[in-house]
Protein backbone atom coordinates (compact mmCIF):
# COMPACT_ATOMS: atom_id res chain seq x y z
CA UNK A 1 0.00 0.00 0.00
CA UNK A 2 1.45 3.45 -1.12
CA UNK A 3 0.18 6.78 0.41
CA UNK A 4 1.09 10.02 -2.28
CA UNK A 5 1.97 12.99 -1.39
CA UNK A 6 2.16 16.01 -3.05
CA UNK A 7 6.21 15.48 -4.08
CA UNK A 8 6.24 11.69 -4.37
CA UNK A 9 4.75 8.41 -3.05
CA UNK A 10 5.70 6.81 0.13
CA UNK A 11 5.70 3.58 1.30
CA UNK A 12 3.36 3.29 4.76
CA UNK A 13 4.94 2.50 7.67
CA UNK A 14 8.48 3.62 6.04
CA UNK A 15 10.08 6.32 8.95
CA UNK A 16 12.79 9.02 7.31
CA UNK A 17 16.45 8.52 8.32
CA UNK A 18 16.78 10.59 11.58
CA UNK A 19 20.37 12.60 10.66
CA UNK A 20 21.51 12.78 14.33
CA UNK A 21 20.48 9.61 15.23
CA UNK A 22 22.82 8.38 11.90
CA UNK A 23 25.24 10.56 13.26
CA UNK A 24 24.81 9.10 16.64
CA UNK A 25 25.63 5.69 15.48
CA UNK A 26 28.45 6.78 12.97
CA UNK A 27 30.04 8.81 16.30
CA UNK A 28 30.08 5.91 18.11
CA UNK A 29 31.72 3.48 15.62
CA UNK A 30 34.59 5.79 15.30
CA UNK A 31 34.55 5.82 19.03
CA UNK A 32 34.72 2.69 19.21
CA UNK A 33 37.46 2.34 16.95
CA UNK A 34 39.38 5.27 17.96
CA UNK A 35 42.55 2.93 19.05
CA UNK A 36 42.70 1.39 15.53
CA UNK A 37 42.12 4.12 13.51
CA UNK A 38 44.93 6.10 15.93
CA UNK A 39 47.08 2.94 15.24
CA UNK A 40 46.55 2.82 11.50
CA UNK A 41 47.32 6.35 11.26
CA UNK A 42 50.50 5.87 13.41
CA UNK A 43 51.77 3.53 10.75
CA UNK A 44 50.87 5.24 7.78
CA UNK A 45 52.98 8.02 8.63
CA UNK A 46 56.10 5.85 10.09
CA UNK A 47 55.76 3.83 6.92
CA UNK A 48 55.73 7.59 5.17
CA UNK A 49 58.51 8.65 7.15
CA UNK A 50 60.95 5.21 6.82
CA UNK A 51 60.68 5.94 3.17
CA UNK A 52 61.59 9.56 3.09
CA UNK A 53 64.41 8.53 5.31
CA UNK A 54 66.26 6.45 2.57
CA UNK A 55 65.43 9.42 -0.17
CA UNK A 56 68.93 10.90 0.45
CA UNK A 57 70.58 7.86 -0.73
CA UNK A 58 69.28 8.34 -4.35
CA UNK A 59 69.11 12.22 -4.47
CA UNK A 60 70.70 13.35 -7.64
CA UNK A 61 71.40 9.73 -8.51
CA UNK A 62 70.42 9.93 -12.84
CA UNK A 63 71.18 6.22 -12.95
CA UNK A 64 67.81 5.41 -11.59
CA UNK A 65 65.99 7.65 -14.47
CA UNK A 66 68.22 6.12 -17.04
CA UNK A 67 67.25 2.17 -15.53
CA UNK A 68 63.39 3.49 -15.30
CA UNK A 69 63.58 4.73 -18.80
CA UNK A 70 65.15 1.35 -20.22
CA UNK A 71 62.51 -0.62 -18.84
CA UNK A 72 58.76 -1.29 -20.45
CA UNK A 73 56.19 1.49 -20.60
CA UNK A 74 53.90 -0.85 -18.72
CA UNK A 75 56.09 -1.66 -16.02
CA UNK A 76 57.25 2.49 -15.64
CA UNK A 77 53.50 2.87 -15.28
CA UNK A 78 53.28 0.04 -12.62
CA UNK A 79 56.03 1.38 -10.55
CA UNK A 80 54.75 4.33 -10.25
CA UNK A 81 56.91 6.86 -12.87
CA UNK A 82 55.58 9.54 -14.53
CA UNK A 83 56.50 11.20 -17.29
CA UNK A 84 58.67 14.29 -16.59
CA UNK A 85 59.19 13.25 -12.98
CA UNK A 86 62.76 12.11 -12.33
CA UNK A 87 62.60 9.25 -9.60
CA UNK A 88 65.63 10.87 -7.88
CA UNK A 89 63.47 13.99 -7.36
CA UNK A 90 61.55 14.63 -3.77
CA UNK A 91 58.25 14.18 -6.12
CA UNK A 92 58.77 11.27 -8.42
CA UNK A 93 60.77 9.05 -5.41
CA UNK A 94 57.64 9.56 -3.23
CA UNK A 95 55.14 8.85 -5.91
CA UNK A 96 56.97 5.82 -6.92
CA UNK A 97 58.08 4.24 -3.61
CA UNK A 98 54.89 5.52 -1.44
CA UNK A 99 51.49 6.78 -3.36
CA UNK A 100 51.98 4.33 -6.28
CA UNK A 101 52.84 0.86 -4.51
CA UNK A 102 52.53 0.58 -0.21
CA UNK A 103 49.72 3.53 0.11
CA UNK A 104 46.89 2.11 -1.98
CA UNK A 105 47.20 -1.33 -0.93
CA UNK A 106 47.38 -0.57 2.44
CA UNK A 107 44.02 1.74 2.45
CA UNK A 108 42.40 -1.38 0.74
CA UNK A 109 43.58 -3.46 3.25
CA UNK A 110 42.74 -1.02 5.98
CA UNK A 111 39.10 -0.31 4.37
CA UNK A 112 38.39 -4.22 4.68
CA UNK A 113 39.18 -4.25 8.20
CA UNK A 114 36.98 -1.61 9.12
CA UNK A 115 34.45 -2.35 7.01
CA UNK A 116 34.43 -6.06 8.39
CA UNK A 117 34.74 -4.37 11.50
CA UNK A 118 31.38 -2.60 11.31
CA UNK A 119 29.69 -5.20 10.25
CA UNK A 120 30.55 -8.10 12.38
CA UNK A 121 32.42 -6.34 15.30
CA UNK A 122 29.43 -4.87 17.34
CA UNK A 123 28.27 -8.47 17.22
CA UNK A 124 31.13 -10.27 18.07
CA UNK A 125 31.78 -7.97 21.26
CA UNK A 126 27.95 -8.03 22.37
CA UNK A 127 27.53 -4.50 21.62
CA UNK A 128 25.04 -4.78 18.50
CA UNK A 129 21.85 -5.85 21.03
CA UNK A 130 22.22 -2.75 23.16
CA UNK A 131 22.46 -0.40 20.13
CA UNK A 132 19.71 -2.17 18.51
CA UNK A 133 17.35 -1.70 21.44
CA UNK A 134 17.89 2.07 21.44
CA UNK A 135 15.07 3.91 19.40
CA UNK A 136 16.74 3.83 16.00
CA UNK A 137 16.01 1.66 12.96
CA UNK A 138 17.73 -1.07 11.03
CA UNK A 139 17.92 1.55 8.26
CA UNK A 140 20.01 4.19 10.51
CA UNK A 141 22.30 1.57 11.95
CA UNK A 142 23.17 0.49 8.62
CA UNK A 143 23.65 3.87 6.95
CA UNK A 144 25.27 4.95 10.02
CA UNK A 145 27.73 2.24 10.12
CA UNK A 146 28.37 3.23 6.45
CA UNK A 147 29.05 6.86 6.93
CA UNK A 148 31.47 6.11 10.01
CA UNK A 149 33.26 3.68 7.93
CA UNK A 150 33.64 5.90 4.66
Amino acid sequence: MTVTTSSAPVVAGARRLDGARVRAVGGRLLGDRRRSLLWWTLGLVGLALFVIAFYPSIEGDDSFDELMESLPESFQTLSGVSEGISISSPAGYLNSQYFSNMFPILLLVFGIGAGAAAVAGSESEGTLEQLLTEPVTRREVAVGRWLGVA
